[in-house]
């Protein structure tokens, strides 16, 4: 809550949070607000809040705070928001979101009076203000249920996958994509556990975030492409993969599970191959060549 600067009749900068009570991982929304009622002539942000035991991620704010009217305690202010931050709990327990010390200079007024300026006139005050922290309880995570598959995605998903030909020859390359969709903490999901068949060369997928950050929250999608290449002539099978996650408003967890897909692999060509991006494995060995 706000408190009082009676001098000068306005209140400090506010640290809030949409929960006090969340589980490890869970997105918490945190406002730093400014509450006043004088004129500001500047302002500075001395410290910023560190947020320990929190994986974060700010909320773009504009450059100039935009101005509006609020009511703390039955007291009517202007109001500004200073910060917003979507934070993630990493461990459970008590957590504490700091404060966020802020300076500024007020214009208050003064009853000094002279022949020029009968009525009184203007001084600068430079205050330092400072919010209160907040503490939240973080939640372990239920044991009961969990999938085997579970890696701390949290929120709520769903998930398309894809593959981009059936038919194809040896040494050619195929490309899968996995593209998990919702609200949550996108930037923390790890790709599926994948078991591809020996004769199918497979290197670490290709990250592909479309991510953005508002009050309400993080939204958006992480898609992993992975890039295969079949070595021998055959059928394949790629089985089926699991995507789970905590669904943080049921309470529950949920499992997402793939289509199983078909690979028709011909004899290709002695010593071809196919154009390849770029890949994280240091040596890529083709049939007869090494490429380093």
């Amino acid at each position: 809550t706000a408190y009082e600067i009676k001098e000068c009749d306005w209140s400090s900068d506010v640290c809030s949070s949409d929960l006090t009570k969340a589980y490890q991982g869970e997105q918490i929304s945190v406002s730093y607000t400014l509450y006043f009622k004088t004129d500001i002539v500047s302002n500075e942000v001395t410290k910023l809040p560190a947020l320990n035991g929190f994986w974060t991620q700010d909320v773009k704010m504009p450059q100039q705070a935009k101005v509006y009217s609020a009511t703390v305690e039955g007291v009517r202010y202007n109001a500004a928001d200073l910060k917003k931050t979507i934070a993630f709990p990493q461990r459970s327990g008590t957590l504490e979101i700091d404060p966020m010390e802020f300076k500024c200079v007020v214009r208050t007024r003064t009853n000094t009076r002279s022949i020029w300026n009968p009525f009184g006139g203007y001084k600068d005050v430079e205050y330092l203000v400072k919010s209160k922290p907040v503490k939240i309880t973080v939640l372990p995570l239920p044991t009961a249920n969990r999938p085997a598959d579970f890696k701390g995605a949290m929120g709520k998903f769903t998930m398309k996958t894809n593959i981009d030909k059936n038919s194809l020859k040896a040494n050619e390359a195929v490309t899968l994509t996995i593209k998990i969709s919702g609200k949550g903490n996108l930037k923390l999901i790890d790709p599926p556990g994948i078991s591809f068949p020996p004769d199918i060369e497979s290197y670490d997928p290709k990250i592909i975030d479309k991510i953005s950050t508002a009050t309400s929250g993080v939204t958006g999608s992480r898609t992993f492409e992975y890039l295969l290449i079949p070595r021998h002539a055959g059928e394949y099978k790629i089985k089926p993969f699991g995507f789970s996650y905590f669904d943080t408003g049921k309470k529950s967890y949920i499992s997402l599970s793939s289509p199983e897909y078909d690979l028709s692999v011909e004899k290709g060509e002695e010593g071809s191959v196919s154009t390849l991006s770029t890949v994280n494995k240091e040596n890529v060995k083709f049939i007869g060549s090494d490429i380093m």
